[in-house]
């Protein structure tokens, strides 16, 4: 067996490993993090009936908060799935909550005001943990898991040398480009 006949095998191998090991998608699917109080809130639920399902939804301590019936969207082309629309507008309260349509039950959700907190401050915890030439301290990156010394510490780049000078101007700009005929 080739050297790229071996490497492209085994690229098909972990491709088709992969895509064994993909998990299904849930049946009912919305906003990871959650939703703001006073925003609005759907979620979309896969199923390939072709009339509305009943749908509620329920607190932490399992009483109904919301109910209604879907929207038929019918076949969305991007995710090959039947597809109804749930809209959560009347859950407005702070809490955990759970939606149910037909006989799915999804993950719970949460409804807050500062349900995005957490995502502007991994975002910039981002930038801070891949900083090259500054240590990163376990008390701003998160945890010691997080910390390490400086990297690249000896390559500091040329700022002190002071900015090449502009080329000269003394020939002439270069002529156009003509057209083409029949362009």
């Amino acid at each position: 067996m080739t050297p790229s006949f071996r490497t492209a095998a085994l690229s098909m191998a972990a491709i088709l490993l992969v895509a064994a090991e993909e998990a299904p998608q849930p049946v009912i699917r919305m906003n990871q993090l959650g939703f703001q109080a006073g925003s609005a809130k759907y979620a979309i639920a896969a199923d390939p009936s072709m009339t509305a399902l009943p749908w509620t939804a329920t607190n932490a301590l399992g009483v109904v908060v919301a109910k209604g019936e879907t929207r038929l969207f019918g076949d969305d082309p991007v995710s090959g799935d039947h597809v109804h629309q749930i809209d959560l507008g009347a859950v407005r309260s702070h809490g955990i909550y759970r939606l149910n349509v037909g006989a799915n039950t999804g993950r719970p959700f949460a409804v807050a005001d500062d349900i995005y907190r957490p995502v502007a401050r991994a975002a910039l915890n981002y930038f801070y943990q891949t900083r090259a030439g500054t240590p990163i301290e376990a008390r701003f990156a998160g945890g010691e898991i997080w910390s390490r010394p400086a990297g690249h510490a000896r390559n500091r780049g040329n700022w002190r040398r002071p900015p090449a000078p502009p080329p000269r101007r003394s020939d002439p700009p270069a002529a156009a480009p003509r057209a083409c005929a029949g362009s």
